[in-house]
């Protein structure tokens, strides 16, 4: 009858231990601007806003037809305003050679994790800079935001880090990103009970195999 109880608890423990670690798992989001490009340069740097926590995963931009291009993107604390030529400020996330999808399509540019706490960030998504137009954005000024992240409209950029950015250029792109779920104190409240039944399950199997083998 003991052996069956703990059996019992032992299955309700694992299963919330299993329950709670659920609502720790992250889920992807995306946040979009726009693709309806009328003008174009070499890049783009504009500021973004983390609400919550998250990692952006990757991008898509919007890459003039028939090119295949390196596609860098750098980023920074703060705004990239008045650091538009101060190469030294920026850390470059990393690049990936993309084949347009076709004008005013996302091009995919797949790239390394970036874990980003809340607060106010810069980011440029540029080429080496050696086939004008090659960027295709929009003029104007405007954000775009969800409840984890928002997008603010920059500037367009030439070679990248000399010629100064010209503002009131709106990035045409996607960011991917992940959020992870924080868990409530009853959560944690939870696991410390299924882990406390687990270990008094494995303990009493232990006394048992013992008292067998005597």
């Amino acid at each position: 009858m003991l052996a069956s109880k703990l059996k019992v608890k032992g299955t309700l423990a694992g299963a919330a231990v299993l329950s709670a670690l659920a609502s720790t798992v992250s889920y992807a989001d995306v946040l979009s601007t726009t693709f309806a490009s009328n003008n174009a340069r070499r890049g783009n740097m504009f500021d973004i806003t983390v609400a919550n926590a998250l990692t952006i995963q990757s991008f898509d931009v919007n890459l003039a037809s028939n090119l295949t291009k390196d596609i860098f993107i750098y980023y920074k604390t703060g705004t990239w305003v008045g650091f538009d030529t101060n190469a030294s400020a920026w850390t470059l996330l990393g690049s990936a050679s993309v084949t347009s999808a076709g004008n005013d399509i996302p091009t995919a540019v797949d790239t390394p994790d970036l874990a980003l706490a809340a607060g106010n960030y810069a980011l440029f998504v540029t080429t080496d800079g050696s086939t004008p137009g090659a960027i295709l954005y929009t003029n104007g000024t405007t954000s775009f935001s969800d409840a984890n992240l928002t997008i603010f409209s920059g500037g367009g950029t030439a070679v990248p880090f000399v010629d100064g950015a010209i503002d009131d250029r709106i990035w045409n792109g996607n960011i991917h990103y992940s959020l992870s779920a924080v868990p409530e104190p009853e959560t944690y409240a939870m696991m410390l009970a299924g882990l406390g039944l687990l270990g008094f399950a494995a303990r009493r199997r232990k006394q048992k195999t013992e008292v067998a083998a005597a």
